[in-house]
């Protein structure tokens, strides 16, 4: 599951395990805790692969995924919130 953003960018994607799902009968659900994205909005690409990585079908979903954090961040800092650790060193 990947996720671009309006302009069609490529943001970043989770990957699943090999999973094997009966033709027309499973699903299969993707959770991301916390989403690292700065508000935009985003869709959601789902593909599916064969075993050996070739892709046997793709395709971006028609909901999107809106991002509003009503915070301060500055956008021009891309669309991707980093999880870091802040510390003082010296002074």
């Amino acid at each position: 599951m990947g996720l671009i953003d309006e302009g069609g960018r490529e943001i970043g994607a989770a990957t699943s395990p090999p999973m094997f799902v009966r033709e027309g009968m499973g699903s299969v659900r993707c959770e991301i805790h916390p989403l690292p994205l700065l508000d935009g909005i985003y869709f959601p690409v789902v593909a599916i692969l064969t075993p050996n990585g070739m892709v046997r079908d793709h395709w971006r979903l028609e909901r999107a995924i809106i991002v509003d954090h009503d915070g301060s961040f500055a956008h021009e800092m891309g669309p991707v919130r980093l999880p870091s650790e802040w510390a003082v060193v010296d002074g």
